[in-house]
């Protein structure tokens, strides 16, 4: 369904909210409680199954640079606060929630160590193609380049330009 890894964990960061608008007024009759457990009940398995195929498809992503690598921490650590303090988890599976988050948050800081960092450079006028190759010998990061300066690949870069540096 998803061209990429990245669209994948966007989709399933999309259903974080998952049960976030369910009517949570107390019930009195048996037949209300008893939906309501359910409903509890599926919510925690929704969220849950959303937060890790969400570490599975992010473990493939494009985390090359840090602004990328923080987000998806971000976004993933509140998927996990809210299913350990918001939902109904039992405590086996809030434990294996934090053991798989431990994961992922390791897996991460190996991916900090080499991930490209934003920083402003002031540069003659080039297109993103020549710096890309001028910065780092290569043309493959001129798409990024093009992109953190809200440009098209083949516009002219001049003057305090932001660029990707280790």
């Amino acid at each position: 369904i998803f061209s990429t890894l990245g669209e994948a964990f966007s989709a399933l960061a999309s259903g974080f909210t998952f049960g976030d608008d369910d009517d949570l007024t107390e019930k009195f009759t048996f037949g209300e409680i008893q939906i309501q457990k359910n409903t509890a009940t599926l919510t925690t398995v929704m969220k849950t199954m959303f937060l890790t195929e969400a570490y599975t498809a992010a473990t493939g992503m494009d985390l090359s640079t840090l602004a990328k690598i923080e987000e998806v921490e971000e976004i993933l650590d509140a998927q996990h606060k809210s299913i350990v303090e918001g939902t109904q988890a039992s405590p086996e599976i809030k434990e294996q929630m934090q053991l798989m988050r431990e994961a992922f948050f390791e897996f991460l800081a190996g991916k900090k160590l080499t991930a490209l960092k934003v920083t402003n450079e002031d540069i003659s006028p080039t297109t993103p193609r020549v710096l890309a190759y001028r910065l780092y010998g290569d043309t493959k990061l001129k798409g990024e380049l093009a992109s953190l300066n809200n440009a098209v690949s083949f516009e002219v870069l001049s003057g305090n330009v932001k660029v990707l540096s280790r």
